[in-house]
């Protein structure tokens, strides 16, 4: 466990380390990024340290002793009902404990196949995250974002990420499999959490093995200059970050945005999909996070229709919000 010195000493580097973020986006592939309140945010939780301070110790007591408080409501493996709570408690002196969990919720849809999510009111728009593992490797998709309580955000989803793999080796009696950790794209929403981690890479459309499961990346641009969705053949899960999920899609590139759309109904045409899981949830109503491929090809079709006059329309599960 490390202790506070070693805590601030981290937290002093990433405030030291110059251009760091910048280079960032050009080294991973997500061009036009802006790290500036990435970088104003580590700099405003380094102010908060004393808070730090006193809450880190009962951080890590309480998480090491019992995962399972961290854990949705579901009446077993291989669901997708499951219930996150859609606010966050508010801090108290006297239950820490409560307090420092609530920032982030896991749901088991099986022993290597995780949703995360940051609890709404702790992070921007509650994103959500994915860990899939295989015999050999696991990917970590998005590392979430800034949490609005002090500055051990990346320790949680590190420690988080770290102990299921480790439950998933010990169960399987397998070698621990090595970490890859990649993006859907780039924003204050999905790399909080990098400097926990090691092993990013920036994400390229194509093939991924992680030992008996494997992942094709997807380009799926439109929503930003470079967006990527992944999909799973053991979940049979589409993850399409936030170019298609319940609620509010912008959309900065049309065109674009009109390609992969089209490009991801051909790709579930020919590969089956159970769920198209998003990066957030943005509906009014809080709605299921899955999307189904049905609804995938009404957003197809309303794309179709509206041609090169984008506007903004609404649906029952989603609210298409072309800005170009």
């Amino acid at each position: 466990m490390p202790t506070i010195e070693e805590r601030l000493a981290f937290v002093q580097q990433e405030l030291n380390s110059a251009g760091r973020e910048a280079s960032f986006c050009e080294d991973r592939g997500f061009g036009g990024g802006n790290p500036e309140p990435y970088r104003a945010s580590i700099a405003k939780e380094f102010q908060e340290e004393p808070q730090l301070q006193r809450v880190l110790p009962a951080l890590w007591r309480d998480f090491e002793a019992d995962y399972r408080s961290f854990f949705s409501r579901s009446d077993g493996l291989h669901e997708l009902d499951f219930q996150f709570a859609r606010a966050a408690l508010k801090p108290s002196h006297t239950t820490a404990a409560t307090w420092i969990r609530t920032p982030l919720q896991v749901h088991a849809w099986d022993e290597g196949t995780y949703i995360l999510r940051q609890t709404p009111g702790t992070a921007l728009d509650g994103p959500f995250l994915y860990l899939l593992i295989g015999a050999e490797k696991a990917l970590l998709v998005d590392t979430g974002a800034p949490i609005a309580e002090g500055s051990y955000w990346p320790y949680l989803i590190g420690s988080t990420v770290t102990g299921l793999i480790e439950r998933y080796r010990a169960f399987h009696g397998l070698p621990s499999p090595e970490l890859l950790v990649t993006h859907t794209h780039w924003s204050d929403r999905t790399v909080a959490g990098d400097t926990a981690f090691t092993n990013i890479f920036a994400p390229v459309a194509g093939p991924l093995d992680l030992g008996g499961r494997r992942v094709t990346v997807l380009d799926t641009s439109g929503h930003c200059e470079a967006d990527y969705s992944f999909y799973d053949d053991r979940a049979e899960w589409l993850l399409s970050g936030s170019i298609f999920f319940p609620g509010r899609i912008q959309v900065k590139h049309w065109q674009e945005y009109r390609a992969s759309i089209s490009r991801l109904v051909q790709f579930t045409a020919l590969n089956p999909v159970t769920a198209i899981l998003g990066s957030q949830l943005d509906h009014p109503n809080e709605c299921d996070l899955a999307l189904s491929r049905e609804e995938l090809m009404e957003l197809n079709d309303l794309c179709r229709v509206m041609g090169d006059r984008p506007t903004r329309t609404v649906r029952s599960k989603f609210i298409l919000e072309p800005q170009s």
